[in-house]
């Protein structure tokens, strides 16, 4: 599942509300939330097993009263080309 904001590709990573306020009361860093998410379940797009895991960031979307959770492979792909 994919969001389009701003003409870029995002992938929430859950849009279930009992599951995003669940991610929310970890009171994580978006890395350790990332490794939480991960264990319990909830995968990054393209996700294979001992690859490193994206952060989870917020975005802001102006149509959307609350930030949403995404996976952050767009940081991913820029260490990647370096």
């Amino acid at each position: 599942m994919s969001m389009i904001y701003d003409g870029i590709e995002y992938f929430p990573v859950t849009t279930d509300p009992t599951e995003v306020a669940r991610l929310r009361a970890q009171g994580l860093d978006s890395i350790d939330l990332a490794r939480w998410a991960v264990d319990h379940g909830f995968t990054p797009p393209g996700y294979e097993e001992g690859q490193p895991i994206p952060a989870i960031v917020e975005i802001f979307p102006p149509d959307i009263d609350d930030g949403v959770l995404i996976w952050d492979i767009h940081d991913m792909e820029v260490h990647e080309e370096d």
